[in-house]
């Protein structure tokens, strides 16, 4: 490794570290999982990101391995941002705002530039990306290479109708840029004799060999995200062509993202919110049926165990005065309308609705916004302990999916396995798009919470298969969850996508052991024997 280290060394603009505290600070990220990479990068541009991969595949084909696994913060909770080889990672220097074209409402960043950085830019000119979840830690690389859409509001539709174009470097060290091309153009890019043009070669064969699967997919509607699913917004009209939905949510298996063309849209700053503690779930779940009828931006329902655990560790929560409310379940109802009027006169229609139901409210029409969202913020995730501690609540099945009509007997099975597990497993998510979150309370030096991840994933796919659910419905499937994604496969859909895999990736460089089927002992020799809260400063150079 030392050889290699003098040669990227002398190559690239960028740094590199070998030390071993710098490579045991990504070699975790919001997962379960731990694995140390064996080089760590710090690319200054994406041609430093190119002669890395350039050097990988020149290796590669003389029969040696160096993957590459390309990192922003280190958020990804499927275990998709570490990995051994070479840890690329862009938030250092590739953090820049290009560019905004206010006409057509088009940013140009970076890809290791902070989501929150981009979303507070464009909320400078009454504008953001909707779809995009609002992560304040996570890269924009990072959220599209995951598909971290803002599932919670089911209005704004997944993240690809925010992306314009990918600026991509291909396992061999090409540069491509995505985007919709016409008919004439993506002729011309099949004639290339390059990697580029044996992509589209391959990509052609592919859409040609299960044209019925993904006719079919696209009728159905692509609910399980796991694979790549982009395949099936590929061709378009009139024999147009886009391999941006592809890159949507590969995790980084596929092509490094290096830059993005973002396409904003006009967007209230603004959000009407209202919390309500229920004493009793079902009528926690007839007031959702009533409050959807007011069409809101977001509706959540989540249980009360992570407020629970805030009580715990000392939060007040005054507005709430029934002894033992908590104990049943909680809804989060939100307006976003441009016009202050309009959403107060939601809001208001939200409360005589809530009214009529035995709960505690609180809402921005009385406290101040800010409180109200950080009630929201405390339904959805347990706060760390404020001591040193190895328990941690990770989103252990971070997004998977549950239709609307089968959620409380779903609800109910979960309850009962809770108790079987003897482990609570708390459930918040969004009503309107089905899509739900389930983070235990584990101890990571508790041999016992350790034996449960992997079973807790495994039969929570179980019920999620039982209601005719999905373990992924948004944020990819990483090392975590595949090989459990994988069961519900159709071996056609299985094929596909390794076809897919090995048209980019044909010697396993890109992210190895991401989207594949990791054999259970691997995954359990990569279990975290400790938690270690992830921030942006550990992604950052020591």
């Amino acid at each position: 490794m030392n050889k290699v280290t003098s040669y990227l060394q002398g190559h690239l603009d960028g740094e590199l570290m070998l030390r071993v505290d710098a490579r045991d600070a990504v070699a975790f990220d919001g997962s379960v999982l731990v694995q140390r990479p064996e080089l760590v990068v710090y690319p200054r541009t994406a041609q430093d990101i190119r002669k890395i991969a350039r050097f990988a595949w020149q290796l590669a084909q003389k029969g040696h391995a160096l993957p590459l696994t390309a990192r922003g913060h280190g958020t990804d909770p499927t275990g998709g941002a570490i990995g051994r080889g070479v840890s690329v990672i862009t938030p250092i220097h590739m953090h820049e705002l290009c560019e905004y074209d206010s006409k057509q409402k088009l940013l140009r960043v970076h890809a290791g530039a902070s989501v929150q950085s981009v979303q507070n830019a464009l909320r400078l000119h009454g504008t953001a990306i909707p779809s995009l979840a609002n992560d304040i830690f996570g890269t924009i690389g990072g959220a599209v290479a995951t598909d971290s859409a803002e599932y919670l509001a089911g209005k704004y539709g997944g993240i690809t109708e925010g992306v314009d174009q990918l600026e991509i470097v291909l396992d061999n060290g090409d540069l491509i840029q995505t985007g919709r091309k016409s008919k004439r153009d993506a002729a011309k890019l099949r004639g290339l004799q390059t990697r580029e043009g044996e992509i589209y070669r391959g990509i052609d064969a592919i859409l040609e060999e299960h044209a019925e699967l993904i006719k079919q997919l696209r009728r159905d509607g692509v609910v399980d995200r796991s694979g790549y699913p982009g395949i099936v917004d590929v061709a378009g009209k009139n024999g147009t062509i886009d391999l941006t939905p592809l890159f949507v949510g590969s995790q980084g298996t596929l092509g490094i993202i290096t830059e993005l063309i973002l396409k904003a849209e006009y967007a209230s700053a603004q959000i009407g919110l209202t919390v309500a503690a229920f004493s009793n779930p079902e009528q926690a779940r007839d007031a959702v049926d009533a409050l959807r009828k007011l069409k809101p931006a977001l509706l959540e329902y989540a249980d009360p165990a992570f407020m629970r655990a805030a009580l715990d560790q000392g939060k007040r929560f005054d507005w709430i005065s029934k002894e033992g409310v908590l104990a049943q379940a909680l809804v989060a109802v939100g307006f976003d309308d441009f016009n202050e009027k309009s959403r107060t006169k939601q809001l208001k229609k939200s409360l005589k609705v809530l009214s009529k139901f035995e709960c505690e409210t609180l809402t921005s029409l009385e406290a101040d916004p800010s409180v109200v969202q950080a009630v929201r913020q405390t339904m959805s995730y347990a706060k760390e302990p404020t001591h040193h501690s190895d328990s941690a609540s990770p989103a252990l099945v971070p997004a998977c999916y549950v239709p609307s009509d089968r959620f409380e007997e779903f609800s109910n099975d979960l309850a009962q396995l809770a108790q079987k597990l003897h482990t609570e497993l708390p459930l918040h998510g969004s009503i309107l798009t089905g899509i739900y979150t389930i983070r235990p309370m584990l101890s990571f030096a508790k041999t016992g919470d350790r034996q449960k991840i992997l079973k807790i994933i495994d039969q929570v796919n179980a019920l999620l298969v039982k209601h005719d659910g999905t373990l992924v419905a948004a944020g990819g499937e990483g090392r975590t969850l595949a090989r459990f994604a994988r069961s519900s496969w159709s071996a056609e859909y299985a094929q596909m996508m390794q076809q897919i895999k090995t048209l980019f990736d044909p010697h396993g460089l890109l992210n190895p052991g991401v989207k594949a089927n990791v054999e259970l002992r691997e995954l359990v020799m990569q279990l975290r024997s400790e938690h270690t809260i992830i921030h942006p400063g550990r992604a950052g150079m020591l």
